[in-house]
């Protein structure tokens, strides 16, 4: 582990890559606590550019619901620390193995 961590620090790029994924994990645990169940369980968070943060979620009911919740869960959002002005939902449907 100490091989890798090194690994990732050592060089430009990965560093901002690891950057970039410690910010949507940290938004992401910000997500599951301030969105109501199920839409913590049915849903991700992306990222957040320009004060725009994207949801994902695998089912249209619940982008649907998401978007009529935009303005509480924004205010939530916004209580938790996060600079964000707006909410973007898109459906992003799962691929299934062929049998």
């Amino acid at each position: 582990m100490r091989q890798l961590n090194t690994l990732l620090s050592s060089d430009k790029e990965l560093k901002t890559l690891v950057a970039k994924a410690e910010k949507i994990a940290f938004v992401q645990k910000i997500w599951e606590s301030v969105a109501p169940p199920p839409f913590n369980q049915h849903s991700h968070a992306g990222s957040i550019h320009d004060g725009l943060i994207t949801l994902y979620t695998s089912s249209g009911a619940v982008s649907a619901k998401l978007k009529l919740l935009a303005p509480q869960l924004l205010k939530k959002l916004q209580i938790e620390g996060l600079e964000v002005t707006a909410i973007r939902v898109e459906v992003q449907v799962k691929s299934q193995a062929r049998v």
